[in-house]
């Protein structure tokens, strides 16, 4: 994946002495935002801070390899709909 350009920060210098309180007030707001999106696509997620719930699921498998109590996963409080499932870990 290739990283993410520079962002130029806008800064109030760069405008016209008449639009500078406007491009102050917008600034500010611009540049926290551009730096939190640069901050994220940097390596800023990690697994502490991502949209992601951990279950502990037992699901018993009978001799020919059926599954015999199918679990269901409600994860209602994420913010988003489930996705996908990722096994983190499997005993026998």
């Amino acid at each position: 994946m290739a990283n993410p350009p520079n962002v130029r920060r806008i800064r109030t210098e760069d405008f016209d002495p008449e639009y500078r309180p406007l491009i102050e007030r917008i600034s500010y707001a611009f540049n926290e935002f551009a730096d939190q999106v640069i901050f994220n696509l940097t390596g800023g997620i990690d697994f502490n801070n991502i949209n992601q719930k951990l279950v502990d699921v037992t699901i018993k498998i009978d001799s020919t390899g059926a599954i015999i109590n199918a679990p269901k996963i409600n994860a209602t409080d994420l913010k988003t709909k489930v996705v996908g499932v990722i096994p983190v870990n499997a005993t026998n």
